[in-house]
């Protein structure tokens, strides 16, 4: 993929402050993919970007996270199984992601595949599950992973990039890639959940969670390129202070 020079000014002209974005969104969505081309277009256009990733599978921190994805270990309710998650990502944010945000660090920032957002969202998402019956616990829960995870743990706050796929688009996606229908199948569910909270929280706290658009006004998928050519402008307007 190649972007053109645009005219970005030099990493020495940023502002001192570093930056953290995390790419988020539903199963089938492509945050990989868009973490990884939006790194590669902030390096070519001057910048030092670190990218991280979690779960942070094989690590020791996962060992336990990794035990109950595959059915070996049963830990409980939804806040039990999020702590796993935190657990994970607080070995990322202290190795890797504190140091690079450091003033004095040769990165200009991080851009994560996933973050404490898919904590919220998937979680999350089961608990509320579609009924308003269950919004004050889904409350009580985005109070209690937000608290855990940024003020007990010290794990860093980025902005979310949410990549905005429709749950149908999402489905379809998972299923053309997916070895194991049965697994899609369970999994379904669970992207219309994460959608529905993805959307809550955009609208919620738009200064933390960004949509991005992925979709053509009918429905349809915009081309990769395109999709990274909007997650690289809502960044580096952001980051040179145009938005």
């Amino acid at each position: 993929m190649v972007f053109p020079q645009l005219g970005c000014p030099s990493s020495a002209s940023l502002k001192k402050k570093k930056y953290f974005f995390a790419v988020e969104g539903q199963d089938g969505t492509g945050k990989q993919t868009q973490a990884t081309a939006l790194v590669e277009a902030l390096k070519k256009n001057g910048l030092r970007v670190l990218k991280v990733a979690t779960p942070a599978y094989g690590s020791k921190a996962c060992y336990l996270l990794e035990r109950w994805r595959n059915k070996e270990l049963d830990v409980g309710n939804e806040y039990a199984i999020a702590s796993l998650y935190a657990h994970d990502r607080l070995a990322v944010a202290l190795d890797l992601v504190a140091p690079a945000l450091l003033a004095d660090s040769d990165y200009d920032g991080v851009v994560a595949d996933r973050w404490t957002a898919s904590n919220i969202a998937h979680c999350g998402g089961r608990i509320l599950n579609g009924h308003e019956t269950q919004v004050k616990e889904f409350e009580k829960f985005l109070a209690w992973v937000t608290q855990f995870e940024h003020d007990l743990l010290g794990i860093q706050r980025p902005i979310n990039l949410v990549l905005d796929v429709s749950a149908e688009n999402s489905e379809r996606l998972a299923r053309a890639r997916a070895t194991d229908m049965d697994k899609v199948e369970n999994t379904v569910v669970a992207m219309k959940q994460a959608k529905t909270v993805y959307d809550l929280m955009c609208v919620r706290d738009p200064n933390s969670y960004w949509k991005i658009k992925c979709q053509s006004d009918d429905g349809k998928l915009l081309p990769q390129e395109k999709i990274t050519g909007n997650l690289f402008d809502r960044v580096v307007n952001y980051m040179w202070g145009i938005e």
